[in-house]
Order: C-alpha cells, then sequence, then structure tokens
C-alpha cells in the first residue's frame, strides 16, 4: 500500500470495499481515503473462481458480499481502523419485496433454505406453499399485532380498499412459526414507509443478534410531516448503532408525470449484522 500522505498523522481514515459477482467468479477489493482526499488507494483485493455448479445468480452476490466484510474486517484488524470507518458497494440487483415478484425468493429455496414470506396486500392470495417451497402466509410486519389493521390507501391498497389487515410483530411471528429456535438468515423488508415504526419495535424485541443481514426499502412520502423526519434519522442512526453495518445502499425518487401528490423518496438498503450471536 502506497499513500502520499502520512497514515499515523492522517485525521481521517476510511475505507471503501467494493464487491462483485458474476458465473464465473467472486472478487471484492478495499481502498483507503485519508482525510477527505478524492484520491483512493488500493489496499487488498480477494477474488475466487464460482463453482461450476449448483450456484444462482443471487447467491454468488452473496457470496461477493460475504468476501467483502471479510475483507472489512481485516483491514480493520490489522489497521486498526474501526468498521464504522468501513463502507460497502456492490451492484446487485435482486429486487426487494413481494407483491408477486418472487425470483428471489424462489432462488434461495431452491438452494435449500427455508423461506417465509408475508404480503397481506396481494388480494385474495391465501396462505400457501409455492413449488419452490416458499411459504406464504397473507400477514403483514407491524409494530403491533392485530387482526383489524387498516392501512394507508396507495397503490398496493387501492384494489382491495376496506379491506382489514392481519399483521403481527417480528416477535409474534417467530413465536407462531415455533421458530423461537432458529436463526434470521435474512430479513427482507418492503412496508410501504411502516418501516419506521416496525424498526423499532424490531430493535427493541431482542431478536437482533439471531438476524445475520436485513435487506431494507426506505420511504418517504410527499404527504409525510416535516415533525417526524427527526425521528427517521433516529430509526436510522438506532439501526446502525445496532450493529446493522450497510454495504449497499440505493436511493432514488419515484414520480409518476403530473402526479406531485405519489412522489416517493425511496432507498433500497442492505446490511450485515456486525453483532449477529445467536446460539441455539
Amino acid at each position: 500500500m502506497f499513500v502520499p500522505t502520512s497514515f499515523s498523522s492522517a485525521k481521517t481514515r476510511k475505507i471503501h470495499i467494493y464487491s462483485d459477482s458474476s458465473e464465473k467468479a467472486i472478487a471484492a477489493v478495499g481502498y483507503i481515503q485519508l482525510d477527505d482526499d478524492k484520491n483512493f488507494f488500493f489496499v487488498m483485493g480477494k477474488a475466487k473462481v464460482a463453482p461450476n455448479h449448483g450456484h444462482t445468480l443471487p447467491r454468488l452476490e452473496l457470496c461477493g458480499v460475504l468476501l467483502a466484510t471479510e475483507i472489512g474486517q481485516t483491514i480493520s484488524d490489522q489497521l486498526d481502523i474501526p468498521l464504522s470507518d468501513i463502507q460497502y458497494y456492490t451492484d446487485s440487483k435482486v429486487v426487494l419485496g413481494i407483491n408477486n415478484q418472487w425470483s428471489f425468493d424462489d432462488a434461495m429455496a431452491n438452494l435449500g433454505c427455508d423461506v417465509f414470506a408475508f404480503d397481506p396486500s396481494m388480494g385474495n392470495t391465501g396462505e400457501h406453499v409455492r413449488p419452490s417451497g416458499v411459504h406464504f402466509y397473507p400477514i403483514g410486519l407491524g409494530s403491533k399485532s392485530m387482526d383489524d389493521f387498516t392501512p394507508r390507501i396507495d397503490n398496493y391498497v387501492k384494489k382491495n380498499s376496506g379491506q382489514k389487515w392481519k399483521i403481527r410483530t417480528l416477535g409474534d411471528l417467530v413465536k407462531e412459526l415455533h421458530h423461537s429456535e432458529r436463526p434470521i438468515d435474512m430479513l427482507k423488508i418492503d412496508v410501504e414507509s411502516y418501516e419506521w415504526e416496525i424498526i423499532p419495535n424490531i430493535l427493541q424485541s431482542g431478536l437482533v443478534p439471531r438476524i445475520k443481514q436485513m435487506n431494507m426499502e426506505f420511504q418517504i412520502f410527499e404527504d409525510t410531516p416535516p415533525e417526524g423526519i427527526p425521528h427517521f434519522l433516529n430509526v436510522y442512526k438506532a439501526m446502525k448503532k445496532a450493529g446493522f453495518k450497510q454495504f449497499h445502499c440505493r436511493p432514488s425518487v419515484t414520480l409518476k408525470k403530473n402526479d406531485l401528490k405519489n412522489k416517493r423518496l425511496v432507498s433500497e438498503c442492505a446490511y450485515v449484522n456486525v453483532n449477529y450471536a445467536f446460539r441455539k
């Protein structure tokens, strides 16, 4: 590693780690940035040949992310840089959420994972098991458990307006599925801005040590009261404090033509839990 600035005298030291995957290989590379200089300098990299058979692209993308976190831990240990000063990047295009978008869930089930999907907004779709083995339940994730939740009317609800939803906290879902002695390898959440109520409940539930990864879609709607923004920031910071380290985030603005009322700020983010410590 060569840097033009003295490593020991630098006021800030940041690590940027990039990962990528293909059907042929997975790779990750780390760079250092000193004192917010615009230039990055190579620290270390690592690559592996992808197995010939039995691995889908989503699985390989996750392997690339895992390789990146391993490099991050090595750099942190050797250069004495806090994990909080390491930023991860990936170009994964895996879609978050259900809403009849099953590609990721089916891919994980086909690898032998136990996949449980929940969405109360899919009309008359009842509880069932898909051919891939994915277990589906018409139940929503909430900050409180109830059988008569009235959802906000939006594009996912207007086709079934007047419908009451059955929702459960993550803790109650774990109990009802008899999964109290099992880890959660990945928790994938897309709940149309209800995440700001749900995340605090999850962080206080005692379940954090058993969650390995979490994929989250954050949303802020046009009609969000300004006084709610500080709460959103506190929730975002609380996730980081709990140990969820962000390795990917893709912000965007959704806006239909001439429809300012439905403008949304959306950010798809992925986290690895550096405080994972679940033991049976």
